[in-house]
């Protein structure tokens, strides 16, 4: 029977370890921080747009807060917006209400809230814009603050009786 004696490691290269640690240190670090930053990008595109398809479904229901109908409650519409993006800490500066009328008009023709009921017919339509601007916690000199926006267009049902056996 043969035995094997075990070298004490002195023939092998000092410092290959450390060597090829720090070569690909900085390589991994680097995509670890870029998957990071585009994944935070992704979720504050997701809460701003989220935000704006909140607003304009709250502005597009048929009933009423406090006697006034939700497409002219502009203090509702923004608190349903922030209440969906709280994520993006957003203000009532970054939210923005118009009026047009239909699709053939995008330029906000009808005004921006508020706007007063007699303006608006049935058909109209209702635009939330939510914009914010997200800061990159690695800041390269590629990336800096990129702004981040969302519109929702959603048409009103104003002046529209229901009866109860679905005729109008």
């Amino acid at each position: 029977m043969r035995i094997m004696k075990i070298k004490s490691g002195r023939n092998q290269p000092r410092g290959q370890t450390m060597v090829e640690m720090a070569l690909a240190l900085p390589i991994f670090l680097l995509l670890f921080i870029g998957i990071f930053e585009i994944g935070r990008l992704v979720f504050t595109y997701t809460v701003v747009y989220s935000a704006s398809r909140e607003g304009a479904r709250y502005a597009a229901a048929t009933d009423q807060t406090g006697g006034v109908p939700r497409y002219i409650d502009c203090a509702g519409i923004r608190a349903a917006a922030k209440k969906a993006g709280v994520l993006a800490n957003l203000t009532d500066a970054d939210i923005t209400i118009r009026y047009d009328g239909g699709p053939h008009t995008l330029d906000g023709s009808k005004g921006s809230c508020p706007v007063g009921v007699t303006q608006l017919k049935l058909g109209d339509r209702i635009m939330v814009t939510v914009h914010t601007t997200f800061h990159p916690i690695a800041s390269f000199s590629v990336f800096n603050d990129i702004a981040i926006t969302s519109s929702t267009y959603r048409t009103l049902i104003k002046g529209l009786d229901v009866n109860v056996d679905g005729t109008f």
